[in-house]
């Protein structure tokens, strides 16, 4: 009996360690929708960021195409300048051309009032002397002294004549003296038309100068709202990385949390069991006490039994005994047992949590990419489509968009070591940056957590990092490369 009271200590024992270990539970599962808050918080925060940063990329773009139509309005007013300047020297090239002319005609002129100045003096001259020599008598007088009637009509003919002459000279005289007024009028309206284009031309330049200007600080101000628009970009994008780096701590986080649960489980578990086991203990105990009575009653009533009825009741003692300390030893065999399969537990706990999918560790050190498990591995891909390459940069793969980056992995890896994978890291001799037996990518985590293993263009792939591309490709792949 005293082995029996000592089982029953032991449970209590138990009991009141596992009591201790139950509050914990309860804390790390408030813990535990604590950090969930947080992860929830994070992520929602996190892509209103992301938006935040499509957004300021679309006013980028936006304000890039207006400073690409602003300057090349500058190019055509530029152009137009150009002509508007080479107009003016064709213009001005005009109007010497026409002062010259202007020049010559006053030469013209000039000497055509000379030689109709000649002409009239001559003229003066004639009729001076047909006036003296003819004043006496008179023309006809003249004519009619002639001693024959041929001497007559030379006269006559003379007298016609010389009338004949002076009226085509002064008829000359009045023509020329027109065509040269016509000539110079001509030519002070051709300076007139080109001193009225000039001051057109000037006046457009001055218009063209004015666009110029304004849409030359229209096209600074586009730069100074790009240079702010995109450092506006980058601080969201720094805050994008910073909440990947919280939302990364976070999951580690809650993943130490569920490991800390399933271990309170398990302790629940095992103060359920113990309970039951007490329970049993303490009825069995009560039985015994029961029984204990009936024969101290017994022997009371029976004084003169013999000795042979006090040999059975010994030995129904120890039987009784032998009994108990069985129960004791299944009773500790079945602790044993549950604590191992508690460890068994949390051990495949935290496999599924570093890991999903097909994944195989690495355990090789040397040559990798020739190794027969790495090209076993590798054959499980059947694509057979288009492939990334760094000329291609964006191509369709067996799941969807894919794209690459080429950044530092030191963080990436130290992550991945966190959560327990311990493979190697090595570039493949295609660029691809690879850990273990797997190509290493970006992805969506709430689609394909961290550790996820799947299909890619280039190879099976494990989830080792994410990115703000996510926001606008949520299913895309973005590739670790050394390209």
């Amino acid at each position: 009996m005293v082995k029996k009271h000592l089982n029953l200590k032991v449970l209590c024992g138990l009991m009141t360690a596992a009591m201790v270990a139950v509050p914990a539970s309860s804390a790390t599962k408030v813990c535990a929708e604590t950090t969930q808050q947080k992860i929830d918080d994070v992520k929602s925060l996190k892509m209103k960021t992301s938006s935040a940063v499509a957004a300021q990329q679309s006013q980028i773009d936006k304000l890039e195409s207006l400073k690409s139509d602003a300057e090349g309005y500058l190019t055509e007013l530029n152009s137009q300048l150009k002509a508007l300047k080479q107009e003016v020297q064709e213009l001005q090239t005009q109007y010497d051309d026409t002062e010259e002319d202007m020049e010559i005609t006053k030469i013209e002129l000039n000497a055509a009032e000379l030689k109709s100045q000649k002409q009239s003096d001559d003229m003066k001259v004639r009729i001076q002397y047909m006036y003296e020599n003819t004043r006496s008598t008179g023309i006809l007088e003249n004519l009619f002294s002639a001693d024959s009637f041929l001497e007559f009509l030379n006269k006559a003919e003379f007298i016609r004549k010389v009338d004949s002459y002076d009226k085509a000279k002064l008829e000359e005289f009045e023509e020329t003296q027109e065509e040269i007024a016509e000539k110079q009028d001509s030519l002070t309206e051709q300076q007139n038309t080109i001193v009225e284009l000039q001051k057109e031309n000037q006046e457009k330049q001055t218009e063209v100068q004015e666009l110029y200007e304004s849409t030359s600080a229209q096209v600074e101000e586009y730069a100074s709202s790009i240079s702010d628009a995109s450092s506006t970009q980058a601080q969201l994008i720094a805050e994008v990385k910073a909440q990947e780096t919280e939302l990364n701590s976070l999951l580690e986080q809650k993943n130490a949390e569920e490991e800390a649960a399933a271990e309170a489980s398990a302790v629940e578990a095992a103060v359920a069991e113990s309970s039951d086991l007490l329970e049993a203990a303490e009825e069995s105990t009560e039985t015994d006490e029961d029984t204990e009575s009936v024969e101290a009653a017994d022997d009371d009533s029976d004084e003169n039994s013999d000795a042979e009825e006090d040999t059975e009741e010994e030995d129904t003692v120890a039987e009784e005994e032998d009994i108990y300390e069985d129960d004791s030893a299944d009773d500790d065999s079945y602790e044993e047992d549950s604590y191992v399969e508690e460890d068994t537990y949390e051990e495949e706990e935290e496999t599924l949590v570093s890991y999903s999918g097909g994944y195989v560790p690495c355990n090789e050190s040397g040559d990798i990419e020739n190794s027969a498990t790495y090209r076993s591995i590798q054959s499980a891909c059947s694509w057979s489509g288009a492939t990334l390459t760094k000329s291609a940069g964006v191509v369709t793969g067996p799941a969807g968009r894919e794209t690459y980056y080429n950044l530092s992995m030191n963080g990436v890896v130290n992550i991945m070591r966190n959560m327990g994978n311990n493979d190697p890291y090595w570039i493949r001799s295609d660029g691809v940056k690879m850990l273990g037996y797997y190509v290493m990518v970006a992805a969506n985590h709430s689609i394909r957590p961290r550790g996820s293993v799947y299909e890619t263009s280039l190879g099976m792939a494990i989830v080792c990092d994410t990115g703000s591309f996510i926001s606008t490709y949520p299913t895309a792949t973005d590739i670790a490369v050394s390209w």
